[in-house]
């Protein structure tokens, strides 16, 4: 199986939806119109704009997991980092899917109730999920981070360009170490998140990208027979 055929499309896709994460975060679409609402209509909206975040992230953790999987399939680089870079990739998968649930559980609760501040609704979803939603977002950023750090390692076997793989590596600790924010106060938490989460998803979309488009161009080169 060629590395280069398998990693390429991964990559590309996770270079899209890190690039349309990062537009979405810098424009603020995330829970648009709905900080002033007075209506279940609005809360709604505000609730349907948050979707495309929820979208591009989700994809940017799958293609992470087909990266890590890509690699492993291929036998590329020591099997202990090839395990623990798709570990890492599946587990910050699945507890990303897991606070997506439950976040988007109580919008929809709390859209058509017409209320989304204090008390909350009642949820769908057992009470305590929704205590866990912040550390488990927090852990699915910490493990997203790990993966592509010890993905772009895996490179070396290939002979990439030592340049991509430090890119990769620096993106994963950038990716990391969002959630210490979350040890800050609440403004400088804001301002970790919406200046530090951007540069650092842009750092992740070169990389992919550059990845993307050289295992793309080597797949075509020609093989020189003896």
């Amino acid at each position: 199986m060629k590395p280069s055929k398998t990693v390429a499309w991964p990559a590309l896709t996770l270079a899209a939806a890190g690039a349309l994460f990062v537009v979405l975060v810098v424009t603020e679409t995330f829970g648009r119109r709905s900080v002033f609402c007075s209506s279940t209509a609005c809360f709604v909206e505000g609730v349907l704009w948050s979707l495309p975040s929820y979208a591009a992230t989700l994809a940017i953790f799958v293609a992470a997991v087909l990266n890590a999987a890509a690699l492993a399939r291929a036998r590329v680089g020591p099997s202990s980092l090839r395990i623990v870079a798709m570990s890492a990739a599946v587990a910050g998968a699945v507890a990303y899917i897991l606070v997506s649930i439950v976040s988007l559980d109580a919008a929809w609760v709390g859209a058509f109730s017409g209320e989304l501040s204090p008390p909350p609704p009642a949820l769908r979803l057992p009470q305590v999920l929704a205590t866990l939603t912040a550390p488990l977002w927090a852990l699915s950023l910490m493990l997203l981070g790990v993966s592509i750090a010890l993905t772009s390692l895996l490179l070396l076997p290939l002979h990439a360009p030592r340049a991509l793989v430090v890119l990769g590596w620096i993106a994963g600790v950038a990716v990391a170490a969002i959630p210490s924010a979350q040890m800050y106060t609440s403004a400088q938490m804001y301002t970790v998140y919406r200046y530090a989460l951007p540069v650092a998803f842009v750092t992740v979309t070169v990389w992919a990208l550059w990845l993307a488009v050289a295992q793309i161009r080597r797949g075509r080169q020609p093989r020189h027979v003896p």
